[in-house]
């Protein structure tokens, strides 16, 4: 974990008390959100859900219906709501109020209940939700919504080979890497190799699979993802084994161990 768990509640903490002090109600009311969010990443769970619990609270309170839909949204992030079906619950009663929520949002809430429900299985619906989010990055029109865009078209391309539709997932991923290669993302392009390599390798075309997994790899050591510089070794080996080819799939496999 590359945050400071002890400065971010600082952090926090101070900014509380500044808008407490000053009954800046809405202030409040996100820091407790984005608060709550933050100590997940930390483990803090019960924490976490005390501050959203928090936020939900002043929402219902001051009585705002623009907050009502950010407050249902929070109440989906819970662990234990993502967990079970409560978070598309909550997600959809947010769905009720989009006309109150800004573009960004209505974007962030499309994603949110798409990967929910891709989480789930639930193929279909997890397509509907992820095409609506990329119509709103795509009236964004900003480098940062191009690249949000770019990883829906990523859910998307999940979406539809869950939904065995290999054809509109290649169109998908290609869209996405169209996208990357036009803003120069460097991450985004990495990803982007790996998702075609795994389209070539279902589609039973080891030799395209080889090569974006090549590409792949050289990706990930260029812009030096230590965490993911095992995986081309793996995909790669995965593919001479599927070729029978067992002795390069062997030598692949014990360099991923060094």
């Amino acid at each position: 974990m590359n945050f400071d768990y002890g400065a971010t509640r600082k952090s926090f903490e101070d900014i509380i008390f500044f808008y407490k002090q000053r009954k800046m109600n809405i202030g409040l009311f996100t820091t407790y959100y984005v608060y709550g969010q933050r100590l997940y990443l930390f483990d803090k769970i019960k924490m976490g859900e005390n501050y959203i619990d928090s936020a939900v609270a002043l929402a219902d309170e001051l009585n705002l219906p623009k907050l009502r839909p950010i407050a249902n949204m929070a109440l989906a992030t819970k662990p234990k709501n993502v967990e079970s079906d409560s978070a598309i619950y909550y997600y959809e009663k947010a769905m009720k109020d989009t006309a109150l929520l800004t573009s960004d949002r209505k974007s962030m809430l499309f994603s949110n209940m798409a990967s929910t429900y891709m989480s789930k299985g639930y193929y279909k619906e997890a397509k509907k939700y992820t095409e609506n989010a990329i119509l709103y990055y795509k009236n964004g029109g900003t480098k940062i919504d191009l690249i949000n865009s770019a990883i829906d078209y990523e859910y998307l391309y999940a979406c539809n080979i869950g939904l065995k539709d290999t054809a509109a997932a290649f169109k998908a991923i290609l869209t996405a890497y169209n996208i990357v290669m036009d803003s120069l993302d460097g991450n985004g392009e990495s990803t982007i190799f790996l998702r075609m390599g795994d389209y070539y390798y279902y589609k039973n075309m080891p030799d395209s699979a080889l090569f974006h997994y090549n590409e792949y790899d050289a990706s990930v050591k260029a812009l030096k993802q230590e965490n993911a510089i095992v995986l081309p070794y793996i995909m790669k080996a995965m593919v001479y084994e599927k070729m029978g080819d067992f002795k390069n799939a062997k030598q692949l496999l014990e360099e991923a161990r060094m």
